[in-house]
């Protein structure tokens, strides 16, 4: 029973990292937003390009996914539960 523990662990641990760094490779530079970002330089800062003129950093992505998730389960399973409660008893 204690292997499931490992793969939420590295889920949990691993997945925001992964995500971060594929952002990072698809992102810009700050400084100058037409050229793409380079991750071999010692102080590099990219920023993502997501809606219109929004951008952000790479490492908030993670974050902001997993907020909007939390939201999207939260409806949900409000409206599961209302669905589930409507029974014809």
């Amino acid at each position: 029973m204690m292997y499931c523990g490992y793969g939420w662990v590295s889920a949990v641990l691993l997945v925001p990292l992964l995500v971060q760094d594929l952002a990072a490779m698809n992102g810009v530079q700050a400084a100058n937003l037409t050229e793409r970002c380079d991750t071999t330089e010692e102080d590099y800062k990219c920023v993502m390009h997501i809606f219109g003129n929004h951008y952000l950093d790479p490492g908030t992505i993670s974050l902001y996914v997993s907020s909007f998730s939390a939201v999207i389960s939260f409806v949900v399973s409000l409206s599961v539960a209302a669905i589930a409660d409507h029974g014809g008893e």
